[in-house]
């Protein structure tokens, strides 16, 4: 474990729109896109509320956040 602990605090963001569509198991997709980006946005990612697995995690987080992408959103699964 990484020693990070869940939190329910929300954090208010503002960004320029960077829209993903990708299938649940596509997270190198979430990865491509980050070629993309531009510091400041916010990566909205659509599953078609897939449940089967997540497209966001710890690793990918970290990748986002050394892209600049201030938060993500998406009706898909997170873990970590």
């Amino acid at each position: 474990m990484s020693g990070k602990r869940y939190t329910d605090e929300f954090k208010p963001f503002v960004g320029s729109a960077l829209p993903l569509t990708a299938a649940a198991h596509e997270i190198f997709a979430v990865h491509a896109a980050t070629r993309f980006a531009s510091p400041g946005d916010v990566m909205a990612v659509a599953t078609n509320n897939n449940s089967i697995a997540a497209v966001v995690g710890e690793r990918t987080v970290e990748l986002l956040k050394s892209k600049g992408i201030v938060a993500v959103v998406t009706d898909g699964v997170v873990r970590d």
